[in-house]
């Protein structure tokens, strides 16, 4: 099951007037990423930080 939300990519400051693409995101995979950037930051933090 993949549940995807579109994301306006509004970069530079138009309100409703920009022809930019709408973004579609997987939030599963959006999910991941995030979780393995977490994991990633805390090994580089126990790294400084011991």
């Amino acid at each position: 099951m993949n549940t995807y939300f579109g994301l306006l990519a509004e970069f530079d400051g138009r309100a409703g007037d920009s022809q930019k693409a709408t973004w579609l995101v997987s939030a599963v995979d959006l999910a991941k990423y995030l979780d393995e950037r977490k994991a990633e930051a805390h090994v580089m933090w126990q790294r400084v930080n011991t």
